[in-house]
């Protein structure tokens, strides 16, 4: 089968390799669409995230759409055939953090396209069946490709728990941003302020669920919120920029007593703000780690047509075009949102 190594920063190799056999209790998986996160992008420019850094070459990849082709001892032979989502996170399901559901805390977890495990860059892989759910026959590739964001943004509202009618602000609508307007939308969130520098990311924000878009950054988009909440700000913020100079304006929108949450992974590995402002306004700051027990429910949401995500998948490649994928979508080019990656194409 093809996969597709990270050898070092800006460099990839397509080769040849034996397709995995599935173990006890896994399913082998053929990968037919993979997203390109912001994540895989830290890996692609800077050569890892903080102290995650692979020690050789690496395939990367953490959301992809898949069919089972194969299962391994104490999988049922019925699983064969279904297309599968699948939740990247590998925990170990037996300490105090799993035990209480907080699957995503896992301290001995392994992320799927993150070093040491290989990613869905290739045409198979191999998944533990507990952690891949059925797909209903309706439900695109594409959009699989967009479940493991939308879980991030499922949870981050989760955490905040935002009042029907309550004033939002979200600061960057790459992917996983647009996700959090979406679940805003749906929670009942109102007004809904989405900003991002970009316009066709603010275009793609309205269509989403925003209810008015600020296409500015830093200072200027700070004094436009202002302006809209009467110099009050919004008590509920969340920052899905991925960049450190994002947190300080982020918690300038917030108004007194506001619940803000961190939920972009910056290349700074750093949060940088003002501890006096924020402590003065008696903020309540959250941090997201990843997505908890969030998949079937993305899943129905998206297949109810409660939310609709179509727009954000931009670009598709094929996996020789991986490359011009991750440039794509590093660069800002042509629109994207979300380039998604085909290895069976």
């Amino acid at each position: 089968m093809r996969v597709v190594r990270l050898l070092k920063p800006y460099e990839f190799q397509i080769s040849e390799e034996d397709a995995p056999s599935p173990g006890r209790e896994e399913v082998l998986v053929q990968s037919q669409s993979v997203g390109v996160c912001a994540s895989d992008i830290h890996y692609y420019k800077h050569g890892g995230i903080g102290d995650a850094r692979p020690r050789g070459p690496i395939i990367l990849g953490h959301e992809p759409m898949g069919r089972i082709v194969d299962v391994g001892e104490g999988v049922g032979s019925d699983w064969i055939g279904k297309r599968v989502a699948i939740e990247p996170g590998i925990p170990c399901f037996e300490c105090e953090h799993c035990l209480s559901g907080n699957l995503n805390l896992c301290p001995n977890v392994r992320f799927f396209g993150s070093p040491p495990i290989d990613g869905a860059f290739r045409e198979k892989f191999c998944h533990p069946a507990c952690l891949v759910e059925p797909v209903p026959d309706d439900f695109s590739d594409e959009m699989g490709a967009i479940l493991e964001p939308l879980g991030v943004a499922i949870h981050a509202v989760d955490l905040i728990q935002p009042k029907t009618g309550v004033s939002t602000v979200v600061v960057g609508c790459g992917a996983i941003g647009l996700c959090t307007i979406a679940m805003l939308r749906a929670a009942g969130a109102s007004p809904i302020y989405a900003v991002d520098p970009l316009e066709y990311r603010t275009e793609i924000a309205l269509q989403v669920g925003a209810t008015q878009v600020i296409a500015k950054e830093g200072k200027e988009a700070v004094e436009e919120i202002l302006s809209l909440t009467e110099g009050k700000g919004c008590p509920t913020a969340f920052e899905a920029a991925g960049y450190a100079s994002a947190h300080q304006p982020t918690l300038d929108m917030a108004s007194i007593g506001a619940k803000v949450m961190i939920i972009g992974i910056s290349a700074e590995n750093h949060v940088s703000f003002e501890e006096g402002r924020a402590r003065r306004k008696g903020l309540t700051i959250y941090m997201c780690r990843r997505s908890r027990n969030t998949l079937k429910r993305g899943i129905e949401l998206i297949s109810s047509g409660r939310i609709d995500l179509s727009p954000l998948v931009t670009h598709h490649f094929n996996l020789d075009q991986v490359t011009d994928a991750f440039e794509t979508a590093a660069n800002y080019r042509d629109g994207v949102i979300k380039a998604v990656v085909h290895p069976s194409d």
